[in-house]
């Protein structure tokens, strides 16, 4: 039987796909066990440059679930801090980042039946946002957005000022 009979190219092609695909997912899988999954740093120094995860430079305590469609971080800062980062944020994409103004700094007013609902439906979004985390919400939370991507990509903020921790979920686009 020659190297080039069709029955013997049908049979290497079979077995190169039958050997390639679980190779590929062997290899995935380690890899992804480097690159996704639960990560704790004690400052933003440590948190690894991949242009995708941005953390604040004052930032510390920091813990980091990363995945392939975003990363999901809590970490302390002060308010000042987090302020100027996240302006400094919002100034490399102004056109998709103009309708912010101090009162987003500012705890939300209201009537008690305005601030219960609210309440109930802020606990439900960082619910859903942050699954398995163990992460609370807390009603004194500040709540920012930042819009990195015109087609949707950015991240939410979660701050308390008493304590400074802060709770960031990103999303890639």
């Amino acid at each position: 039987m020659s190297l080039r009979s069709p029955k013997r190219i049908a049979w290497l092609t079979l077995a190169g796909m039958l050997l390639f695909i679980p190779s590929c997912v062997g290899v995935m899988a380690v890899v992804d066990l480097q690159r996704y999954g639960r990560f704790d740093y004690a400052n933003a120094s440590q948190v690894p440059r991949d242009g995708d995860i941005e953390i604040p430079t004052d930032a510390t305590d920091i813990t980091l679930y990363r995945n392939g469609a975003g990363h999901w971080s809590k970490f302390t800062i002060d308010t000042p801090s987090l302020r100027s980062w996240v302006d400094e944020r919002r100034s490399l994409r102004p056109d998709l980042n103009q309708h912010h103004d101090d009162d987003e700094w500012l705890p939300k007013l209201g009537g008690p039946l305005w601030q219960q609902h609210m309440i109930e439906l802020s606990q439900q979004v960082f619910s859903d946002r942050f699954p398995d985390t163990g992460w609370t919400y807390d009603p004194s939370m500040l709540e920012l957005y930042v819009r990195r991507s015109d087609r949707g990509g950015g991240y939410t903020l979660w701050h308390v000022p008493s304590s400074g921790d802060t709770y960031i979920s990103a999303r890639y686009w």
